[in-house]
């Protein structure tokens, strides 16, 4: 009996802990998947600095001649920048007019003309562009100049004692040509030019005898560069 007495405890202890609900097992730790490293930003190499490309100013010329030597002269022609920055070609429409002796003539032509410039650097334009403000360029149809013109002409002589028409004829000259060019505000152009060559003279009706005669021109151009 005293035995029994002394067990009870034990035995309502284990009572206890029969009727006693199961701890819940710890909850696992959540964990976070590692985050994948960010891509590295795309890289790429720095773009070339832009080539120069120059640019050769004006390519464009409209220009009036209104001097030459042993006559009175006045033509307007353009010039166009083939071949930058050097090469241009003029076409030329004018007439003439002047006396020799008793005889006055008037003639209206038309030109083809090449042209190759000797300076076409930046520094040089700045030296022959004068005043030109804001207007930059590298150069072009400035400076001296040489070049190639054939020159055809249809004329008419009259007799200026009698007032009669002496004849008409054709001419033909093919003609070496050389000059210098300035410019005025980037935009106005002045240039002289001179020409040497050959004068062939044709009467279509035969009334004048052909001839050829050495011929020397001088001239003065003013016009616009754009």
């Amino acid at each position: 009996m005293s035995a029994l007495f002394l067990a009870w405890p034990l035995l309502a202890a284990l009572a206890a802990a029969e009727s006693a609900p199961a701890p819940e097992p710890a909850a696992a730790p959540e964990t976070t998947p590692a985050s994948a490293p960010a891509p590295p930003e795309s890289w790429s190499a720095p773009a070339p600095p832009e080539a120069h490309v120059p640019d050769w100013g004006p390519r464009n010329a409209i220009s009036a001649s209104f001097l030459a030597l042993r006559a009175a002269a006045l033509s307007l022609q353009y010039e166009r920048m083939l071949l930058a920055p050097r090469w241009t070609a003029l076409v030329v429409l004018g007439t003439r007019f002047g006396r020799e002796r008793d005889y006055g003539w008037l003639s209206v032509n038309g030109a083809l003309e090449g042209r190759f410039y000797f300076l076409a650097r930046r520094r040089v334009a700045a030296r022959l562009s004068f005043f030109r403000g804001a207007r930059k360029h590298d150069g072009g149809m400035l400076g001296p100049f040489a070049g190639a013109r054939v020159d055809l002409a249809w004329g008419r002589l009259r007799d200026r004692v009698d007032g009669e028409i002496a004849g008409a004829n054709v001419t033909l000259s093919p003609l070496l040509v050389a000059g210098f060019r300035v410019a005025w505000l980037g935009l106005v152009e002045t240039s002289v030019v001179g020409a040497l060559g050959t004068r062939i003279e044709i009467d279509p009706s035969g009334r004048l005898a052909p001839y050829a005669q050495g011929v020397v021109q001088v001239g003065l151009t003013a016009g616009i560069l754009f």
